[in-house]
């Protein structure tokens, strides 16, 4: 049987037995202030919360939804900014990016809007999208979106200019929605209308979690930002360290995302990463085949570990292991129409269960393989090419 699970709520320990069942503490009085932290009293607020109507689809993806922040982060900003927000691409549009594997102008990934899940029962199901509208964010003015950002049109293959200008774009749009997310507030709050009692402080916890997590990410955001700011601003070649993994054949999926992993390949826990120390994945179509690079600038015990074990790995497995590692960690990631919709139904539900995993709290990786996971094509690999940490 397993045992009870403990948490600290603002200092008091909050326990649920193993069929979460909430042990302690006990209600509060009905005129002594709620336990969700509204300042209400426990009898206008959770008292009766149980018996009231529960949201509807419509009504949780409008408090799920994130504000509209619409704001230039070049580091040089307000100096030098046009009027007009542009729709940046967090995934490179053109080039070796998302347009390379579309087909009509469309590739199969996931909108932001919460309906998009709640349409498909709460599961991570990809569908076509346009490229035009997929991983886009107001988090660059168009004067410097267009002027930082450029190379990245003209890519053939990741050099590091490019590997430098992936990593600052993606670690923008994680600081940017970090930044619309704690202004929704507390998007959590009349969630559990409905809910039976154990269920409300679940859902609390999973609230609590969240919001303290985005605290702590902007905290890191911002030192990890600053770094990459600091190069932009001086015009000076960072010190990017690197692995790519080169497949050969018709690429399958773009990604773009900031990491933080837990295993390696070789299914080893790898070391707690602090700030600035980071991690990001790219993935590219080339002329022949697909790039998927994991890059970072200084050291990094952690991403060390990790691209070591990519090189140890047998090669026949590699190309399974790095797509279910790309599938526990990346969400920003699109697929080539061609590619999902040749895949058995089988190998589709399984890609699906596992990026939908994902959103369960708690989620909790681990090193077992999903049986059926779709593989990339045969594959070739280049040594790690590290510049000088600093």
């Amino acid at each position: 049987m397993s045992s009870p699970r403990m948490i600290v709520i603002n200092g008091v320990e909050w326990i649920f037995d193993s069929n979460g069942r909430f042990l302690y503490p006990p209600d509060p009085e009905p005129s002594d202030p709620c336990w969700c932290e509204s300042e209400k009293k426990f009898e206008s607020c959770h008292l009766n919360r149980h018996l009231a109507e529960p949201l509807s689809d419509t009504e949780r993806a409008g408090k799920w939804s994130e504000p509209d922040l619409r704001i230039c982060l070049h580091p040089a900003a307000p100096s030098g900014c046009s009027k007009k927000i542009a729709r940046a691409h967090s995934v490179q549009r053109r080039g070796t990016g998302l347009a390379s594997i579309a087909r009509d102008g469309k590739i199969y990934g996931f909108k932001s809007h919460p309906m998009f899940f709640l349409k498909r029962d709460r599961r991570v199901v990809p569908e076509l999208v346009g490229v035009v509208d997929s991983s886009v964010f107001a988090g660059f003015c168009a004067t410097h979106d267009d002027s930082l950002f450029k190379p990245l049109d003209t890519a053939v293959v990741f050099e590091p200019q490019q590997l430098f200008l992936s990593n600052f774009r993606i670690i923008a749009k994680r600081y940017h929605r970090n930044a619309a997310h704690l202004r929704a507030g507390r998007r959590w709050a009349d969630m559990d209308r409905g809910a039976s009692k154990d269920q409300q402080r679940m859902i609390f916890v999973a609230g609590y979690i969240e919001r303290r997590r985005a605290e702590e990410a902007r905290t890191n955001l911002e030192r990890l930002k600053s770094m990459y700011d600091e190069y932009v601003l001086q015009k000076s070649s960072a010190p990017m360290n690197y692995l790519i993994v080169q497949f050969e054949g018709p690429a399958e999926f773009v990604a773009s995302d900031l990491l933080t992993p837990e295993f390696d390949l070789l299914e080893r826990p790898l070391p707690p990463v602090f700030v600035p120390e980071h991690l990001c994945l790219h993935s590219i179509a080339t002329s022949d085949g697909q790039q998927v690079v994991f890059s970072w600038i200084g050291e990094n015990r952690a991403a060390t570990q990790l691209c070591q074990s990519i090189t140890a790995v047998p090669e026949p497995m590699l190309p399974q292991l790095i797509f279910r590692f790309v599938l526990d960690y990346v969400d920003n990631i699109f697929f080539a129409p061609e590619w999902w919709e040749a895949l058995p139904e089988e190998a589709r539900r399984s890609v699906a269960d596992q990026m939908t995993a994902r959103m369960q709290v708690p989620y909790r990786r681990g090193p077992n393989l999903i049986e059926g996971r779709p593989t990339l094509s045969s594959m070739r690999i280049r040594a790690i090419e590290s510049s000088q940490e600093s």
